[in-house]
C-alpha cells in the first residue's frame, strides 16, 4: 500500500522535486486523456489508453473512482484493471526507467521507492545498499542520494530492524538542514517514525531541528508529530495547547490536523475534517486512496498500525462515509501497508 500522504505526501523545501506524483514521468496526462474521453462517452477510446498507465495511484483510481466506473463494466478494461497486478506493473516500468537512464540517480530512487512501497523491502535494502555503494557511477545528486538512503531506512523500518534502520539514517542527521534544504523532508518522515515507534523524546528533537523554511504541509506534518509525541508521553496540557496553536496559523495543510485529533483520541473531529478534504481538496483522490483496505505485516511500528487503524475506521462515520459513497468504491489493495 502506497502510504505517501499517510506518512509523507508533498515533500517541504521549496528547493524540492519531490512531489504528489513524482513518478509519474507524463503518466497523469494519460489518465486526464481516459477522463475527458469517458467524459465525453467514448468509453472504446478511453479502454485503449489504460494499458498505457503504470503508476499505481492512476491505476487505482481508475479501478475505484466513480467517475471511471464506464471502463469496469466493459471485459477488455476489466482484463487490464487487475489490483493485484498494479504493484508489479509500476516496478517493471520505472526499472525500464531507471535502466534508459543509468547515470541518473533521480529513476534509481524512485525504481527503490516502488519496490518499499510495493513490499519487496529485501529487494529494495540489496538494491539501496549496491547504489549507495556504487555512488561513483551516478551524476552527482546529494538530494537523490539523499531520497535512496531515506527509502533504505524505511525499508528497514519495516522490516522491523530498528537499530539498522537508525544507522543507516545517520548520515543525513548529519547534514545541515539551513544549508541543505532538501534533508528536511528527510527529518520530517524520521520524526514521524520515531513517533510510531513510541521514542517520543527523540522525534520532539527531531521536530526542533527540522523546523525551518518548509512549507505548510511540512509544518503541519512537524506539528502533528509535535501534538502527538507530546500526547503520547503524558503532556496532554501541552498537546492541546499545540493543536490550539495550530488552528490558529494560516497557511497549514489540513490533513496532518484528521491525524492530530486521532492521536489526540478525538475521532468525531477527525471525520470532521476527513470528510471537507474528501469534498473539496484538491488532491482528495489521492486521500480517498487511503481508506483501501492493506494487510499489516507483523514488524511494523504499533504506533503506525494503530493510526492507520484508526483511520480506516473513518469509514465508518456518516460525513466520511457519504463522501466516500459519492467518490468510488473501496477495495482490497492486495498490498501491504507499509511506511
Amino acid at each position: 500500500m502506497r502510504a505517501r500522504l499517510f506518512l509523507l505526501a508533498l515533500c517541504v523545501a521549496a528547493s524540492s522535486w519531490s512531489g504528489a506524483n513524482d513518478n509519474a514521468f507524463g503518466a497523469a496526462s494519460e489518465l486526464d486523456s481516459i477522463r475527458a474521453l469517458i467524459r465525453e462517452n467514448r468509453v472504446e477510446e478511453a479502454i485503449g489508453h489504460v494499458g498505457s498507465l503504470t503508476t499505481f495511484d492512476d491505476l487505482i483510481s481508475v479501478r475505484t473512482l466513480n467517475e471511471f466506473a464506464p471502463l469496469r463494466s466493459n471485459p477488455m478494461a476489466e482484463a487490464l484493471l487487475k489490483i493485484e497486478d498494479f504493484g508489479s506493473r509500476e516496478i517493471a516500468a520505472l526499472k525500464s526507467q531507471s535502466e534508459n537512464d543509468p547515470k541518473n540517480l533521480r529513476p534509481r530512487y524512485l525504481y527503490l521507492r516502488a519496490l518499499k512501497n510495493h513490499g519487496h523491502f529485501d529487494e529494495a535494502v540489496e538494491a539501496a545498499r549496491q547504489t549507495l555503494n556504487d555512488l561513483s557511477m551516478y551524476d552527482q545528486s546529494p538530494q537523490a542520494e539523499a531520497q535512496i538512503r531515506d527509502v533504505l531506512y524505511k525499508a528497514l523500518v519495516n522490516r522491523g530492524e530498528e537499530r539498522a534502520a537508525d544507522a543507516a539514517f545517520q548520515p543525513l542527521l548529519r547534514l545541515d538542514p539551513k544549508s541543505e534544504k532538501y534533508v528536511v523532508n528527510n527529518l520530517i518522515n524520521y520524526s514521524l517514525v520515531l513517533m510510531y515507534e513510541g521514542r517520543y523524546e527523540v522525534a520532539i528533537r527531531t521536530v526542533t531541528v527540522a523546523n525551518g523554511e518548509i512549507n505548510g504541509l511540512g509544518q503541519s506534518l512537524l506539528r502533528y508529530v509535535l501534538a502527538c509525541s507530546q500526547y503520547k508521553s503524558g503532556n496532554q496540557k501541552a498537546a492541546y495547547a499545540t493543536i490550539n496553536a495550530s488552528i490558529k496559523m494560516k497557511g497549514l495543510a489540513p490533513f496532518p490536523f484528521v491525524r492530530t485529533y486521532l492521536c489526540l483520541d478525538r475521532p468525531d473531529a477527525a471525520a470532521q475534517v476527513m470528510a471537507q478534504i474528501l469534498m473539496k481538496d484538491q488532491n482528495k483522490n489521492r486521500f480517498f486512496e487511503l481508506f483501501h483496505d492493506c494487510s499489516f505485516g507483523p514488524d511494523l511500528p504499533q504506533g503506525f498500525v494503530e493510526q492507520y487503524k484508526n483511520l480506516l475506521a473513518l469509514r465508518n462515520y456518516g460525513v466520511v462515509k457519504r463522501e466516500i459513497d459519492k467518490m468510488g468504491v473501496i477495495v482490497d489493495l492486495h498490498e501491504p501497508c507499509t511506511i
